[in-house]
């Protein structure tokens, strides 16, 4: 942001007086004296910036750069920079006008407190030199402490561990193949949602059976198939696979009663 003055320049509130010499002026582009007479005719202390400039006159910022370094070249312009990139644009219509001021301003003595000689540093800033009281700028108390300021060892609390956290590796561990598996995880979250961990554990429990045995029976395709089909399909409601005839009798020959009843469910007899 910077701030226009105008110096030595006739302005009314609805016309602004510009001089011969600035529009015959050879030593100046047109879009220079175009530039200028705009400027011109701002009110005093009329904040700007180089943006907004180029966004008024619709061209780009380094346009209004340029312009602005020729008509400092020409003594029609002194840009003062300041702190925090502030600036002050001073501008003259008389070219003479601007030629004094530069050496008004170089003839002014400079304040030796902002710019001091090297031989008058130890009068100007004795405690540089004095040990004791270079000790007391260098020694600084520690600022007191507030009920608001919190300790930074305070170590926050643990996130407690969620059913799916648990259950979830489980399930994986059963599944055939480790396609995509974190598609998966956010359809096995809303299965067991609102769930009690009781009911979320035996829900698994049956799942990994049910993938077992569709493997176990070879389903087909079932071993390519990935975990979040399965889960968001409800692929364990599908009808079993029908085992061939050399399964069935060895599951027979077996001779275990949980077999037995397990394959009287699933076979129907």
């Amino acid at each position: 942001m910077s701030d226009i003055t105008i110096i030595s320049h006739k302005r009314t509130n609805n016309f602004t007086i510009v001089p011969n010499h600035i529009i015959n002026a050879d030593y100046l582009k047109l879009e220079d004296k175009a530039f200028l007479i705009w400027v011109l005719s701002r009110p005093d202390d009329w904040k700007l910036n180089t943006l907004s400039l180029a966004k008024i006159h619709g061209v780009c910022k380094d346009k209004i750069t340029t312009i602005s370094k020729r008509l400092q070249k020409h003594d029609h312009l002194i840009i003062k920079k300041g702190s925090f990139g502030t600036a002050q644009w001073l501008v003259f219509e008389n070219v003479q006008d601007c030629s004094n001021f530069r050496k008004k301003q170089k003839n002014t003595p400079v304040d030796p407190i902002d710019k001091p000689y090297p031989e008058k540093q130890d009068k100007l800033h004795p405690e540089i030199h004095d040990p004791e009281k270079q000790d007391a700028l260098l020694r600084t108390d520690p600022l007191p402490r507030t009920d608001q300021q919190k300790p930074c060892s305070q170590k926050r609390e643990p996130k407690p561990i969620t059913d799916a956290e648990i259950l979830f590796p489980m399930l994986k561990s059963a599944w055939p193949n480790n396609n995509n598996m974190k598609r998966a995880l956010s359809p096995f979250k809303a299965l067991i949602h609102n769930k009690p961990s009781t009911e979320s554990f035996a829900l698994v429990e049956h799942l990994k059976w049910d993938i077992e045995e569709r493997i176990r029976l070879n389903q087909y395709g079932f071993n390519k198939m990935m975990l979040s089909t399965y889960l968001n399909g409800e692929r364990w409601l599908d009808d079993m696979p029908v085992p061939d005839v050399d399964e069935k009798q060895q599951a027979k020959d077996r001779g275990d009663e949980a077999s037995a009843a397990k394959g009287r469910e699933l076979f129907g007899r």
